[in-house]
């Protein structure tokens, strides 16, 4: 195991390269399965549909992400983390992916939906980055 604090600067830097990806300030890759959900899944599914893309997303089995934010939090999950903790996080993840489609699923209209995420997605990025970082805060706090 690796000793406390280099497991807090290992998520520290990580944490600084999303602020900068979601921020537009940088821009560094960061590995992934690079495959997509097909829309079909949503569009056809309806409900479980959606459910069906959160499930795939929380396990890995089609991880292209928009986001770095999942990064952070897989890696302190992965250093901080007892596992109980780290299934409680992969089906937080599932679930919380799962939240878009459904809201566009009940929106109606798909474009006009894609249409106001896209003027919203800048400042709704920015919010996720600061909830995650709180999180993050909040998982050294309860284990260091």
């Amino acid at each position: 195991m690796l000793p406390t604090w280099l497991r807090l600067a290992l998520i520290g830097v990580l944490a600084v390269v999303v602020v900068g990806n979601e921020s537009g300030l940088a821009r560094v890759w960061l590995p992934q399965n690079g495959r997509q959900v097909p829309s079909t899944v949503i569009q056809e599914g309806g409900r479980l549909g959606a459910w069906q893309f959160g499930f795939e997303m929380g396990t890995g089995l089609r991880t292209f992400m928009t986001s770095s934010v999942p990064h952070l939090a897989a890696l302190t999950v992965a250093l901080l983390a007892w596992w109980p903790y780290a299934l409680l996080a992969g089906a937080a993840f599932g679930a919380g992916r799962a939240v878009m489609p459904l809201v566009r699923l009940g929106w109606g209209d798909g474009s006009d939906w894609d249409r106001r995420y896209s003027i919203a997605g800048r400042p709704f990025r920015l919010v996720t980055v600061a909830t995650t970082l709180l999180a993050v805060a909040g998982v050294i706090q309860a284990v260091t």
